[in-house]
């Protein structure tokens, strides 16, 4: 469906006070952060945050947001119902992932959808250093080292292993995976990196030349699996990419290989990364994302998330300082355009995107 400019919700200015939803429970950081910016911008008669941390919550405080933001919450196509929404003009992510929101939904019903490019907002440099602190925590083991130092014992085994020499495959070369390979690069690792669409269509200023002459550049993952130390995944979730590691990709893998994952959980498929642990097979999994098709937040009770060789986290790889508070700042500056009547900066559903 096709809607003209003057279709779209925001083209309308608001002329109450903004009501800007923060949905769900999680990345709480973000309220302090976003409303110490709206203070020191001067907006506090223009913008109200509404926090709604129970989808009860959220369905109770829609009918009056203006701009909503969705965290981990997933808003389907009766969220944009005009009953449920009629005042919505913006959905936009504190970050980059809109896997949750039905775009489809929000266009037909005049809602612009954005979010925040991780090359926009240091997210792409957090997750990478999440991504080798991951690598790094796998190859030191360090959920051993604990009972290492309350044994007093000094060294121990097994031994540490070094990121130098490794040979790592970094799946993904967008905004995270080309900065992560630099990363990895620099520390002295052999990177060969997959990425979905041809390497001479690559057209981006803001790709190191120096780091895409060190890497090896492979088409497929089924070529740059095998020899890898370690697998890192930095793509996105697609029909394409879903369970791409499963038992037939690990298999190529040489044993005692690490698998990272700063992408999403079901790129990995659970049942093949517990049989390869179980097995002695694969050396170790670490994940910010979860595992599998299991929502987010992974269980803690779960049996993979006990295991010695297993390390989850909790979502963190692209909150710092540093890219938290640039996130506030370009939403910001998309809702202080749509209260004015024009499109944000970043609009995800414009027309012939």
């Amino acid at each position: 469906m096709t809607i003209g400019l003057k279709s779209w919700r925001f083209s309308q200015p608001i002329l109450e006070k903004c009501k800007v939803l923060f949905a769900g429970p999680h990345f709480q950081s973000a309220i302090p952060m976003t409303s110490r910016l709206i203070e020191s911008r001067g907006l506090l008669e223009q913008i109200e945050i509404v926090h709604a941390p129970t989808d009860q919550d959220i369905r109770d405080k829609a009918s009056c947001a203006h701009v909503a933001i969705p965290f981990m919450q997933r808003f389907g196509a009766d969220f944009f119902s005009p009953e449920l929404t009629p005042k919505l003009r913006l959905v936009v992510q504190f970050g980059v992932g809109l896997e949750g929101v039905d775009i489809g939904a929000a266009s037909e019903n005049g809602i612009a959808v954005s979010n925040v490019p991780g090359s926009m907002s240091g997210n792409a440099e957090a997750t990478s250093e999440h991504a080798v602190f991951l690598l790094t925590s796998m190859l030191r083991h360090l959920n051993d080292l604990p009972r290492r130092f309350s044994e007093k014992c000094l060294g121990g085994l097994p031994v540490p292993r070094s990121i130098y020499g490794k040979r790592v495959t970094v799946v993904g070369f967008g905004a995270v995976g080309s900065v992560l390979c630099k990363y990895l690069v620099t520390m002295g690792a052999h990177v060969t990196a997959v990425r979905r669409n041809k390497w001479d269509d690559i057209n981006d200023d803001n790709l190191d030349s120096q780091t895409l002459n060190s890497i090896e550049r492979a088409q497929s993952l089924e070529e740059a699996l095998p020899g890898a130390d370690a697998v890192i995944l930095a793509c996105a979730l697609t029909p394409e990419t879903y369970q791409i590691v499963n038992e037939s990709a690990i298999s190529l893998l040489p044993r005692h290989a690490v698998i990272i994952n700063v992408g999403r959980g079901p790129l990995v498929s659970y049942s093949a990364i517990s049989d390869a642990l179980n097995t002695g097979y694969l050396s170790g999994y670490a994940s910010d994302v979860g595992i599998g098709d299991t929502p987010e937040p992974f269980d803690p009770n779960d049996n993979l998330a006990k295991h010695p060789n297993v390390i989850f986290t909790p979502h963190v790889g692209g909150i710092t300082d540093y890219s938290h508070n640039k996130m506030a700042e370009i939403i910001l500056d998309s809702i202080e355009s749509v209260i004015g009547g024009k499109q944000p900066s970043i609009w995800v559903n414009r027309p012939g995107v």
